[in-house]
């Protein structure tokens, strides 16, 4: 099992990505989703992920600052885009 994060500002959006790699990665533990990039930075400091999903419409400034703040130890990042 991979602990895994999802960080999607669109409340939307986040469940349904939870949705698809719940039925189709069962091999990833949800261990927490957030719509917050600040909380998430927390999230991934307590639950040290394997994987950590984040959206790209996510404010980039944001995105780059909180690379910055987390504590990388063998984190892998997936960055997910929805196209309208």
């Amino acid at each position: 099992m991979f602990k895994t994060i999802i960080i999607e500002s669109d409340p939307k959006r986040l469940n349904h990505l939870k949705k698809l790699i719940t039925e189709s990665s069962p091999q990833l533990n949800i261990v927490n989703k957030s719509v917050d990039i600040e909380e998430a930075s927390e999230s991934i400091d307590y639950h040290i992920p394997d994987l950590v999903f984040i959206s790209l419409s996510t404010n980039p400034k944001k995105i780059f600052d909180f690379f910055d703040t987390v504590k990388f130890i063998k984190i892998f990042f997936a960055v997910t885009c929805v196209s309208e």
